[in-house]
């Protein structure tokens, strides 16, 4: 295995873990992520969409403090920002640009 399909894994795998922690379902992530499965190995990636999953992640976690039964929580919520469900939004590279553009605004 050379080491693009190594880093190429690596990388579908932190944003699979990221995806399911926020409450996205597997076929969510793959459709998102652009594999055939999340748990695929040597499989190519949308390396934005997983940038944009993992950064999701990490705002909200950091949000939250980590708690990620609040996570869940939030992403599963009517946000009056967006009237919209977070989770719903984060089938997309546009929503999550979007949520992280919110959360980036809530953190400074």
């Amino acid at each position: 295995m050379d080491s693009q399909m190594t880093d190429d894994h690596l990388l579908v795998k932190a944003a699979t873990r990221a995806g399911k922690t926020l409450g996205l379902e597997e076929s969510n992530i793959a459709q998102l992520l652009h594999t055939n499965s999340p748990n695929a190995t040597g499989e190519s990636c949308d390396k934005q969409a997983c940038a944009l999953l993992i950064e999701l992640y990490k705002l909200l976690s950091h949000s939250t403090s980590n708690n990620e039964q609040s996570m869940r929580h939030w992403m599963k919520t009517r946000n009056r920002h967006f009237d919209e469900i977070p989770l719903q939004m984060a089938k997309t590279a546009t929503g999550l640009e979007r949520l992280i553009a919110y959360l980036e605004s809530l953190n400074h």
